[in-house]
């Protein structure tokens, strides 16, 4: 079963760039994803631009992944963990998000009169 999401969190491994065995370049990263129960470990894979990006990125920086995700389960030192794996359609980051409100910032001023004279 997969589901598709769209989770933030922190990065908490340096991504990884790999080439597939077709020769397909992509990236990987951990991430931890807060939950009302603490934290979920993530594991990310990206291909294409969504790659690009998030092997520009480093350990500690925060990240908004969409995608699709399946669960999975481990054992760990005698402990059963959960965790969640993404296939990235999309990665974003605060600078971008911070640069497109800019964008829309002065298209609305710019491009907009609030006056009805231009009517």
């Amino acid at each position: 079963m997969s589901l598709q999401v769209i989770i933030t969190g922190v990065i908490t491994t340096e991504p990884r760039r790999k080439i597939s065995s077709n020769g397909n370049p992509y990236t990987t990263a951990l991430m931890s994803v807060p939950t009302d129960a603490g934290y979920l470990s993530c594991s990310v894979t990206a291909f294409n631009e969504a790659g690009k990006l998030l092997g520009a990125m480093g350990k500690g920086d925060q990240v908004a992944i969409s995608g699709t995700a399946s669960l999975s389960e481990w054992e760990q030192n005698g402990e059963t963990r959960h965790g969640i794996s993404v296939l990235a359609m999309q990665v974003m980051t605060p600078y971008q998000k911070s640069k497109r409100q800019k964008a829309i910032q002065k298209v609305s001023e710019e491009d907009f009169d609030d006056s009805l004279d231009s009517i």
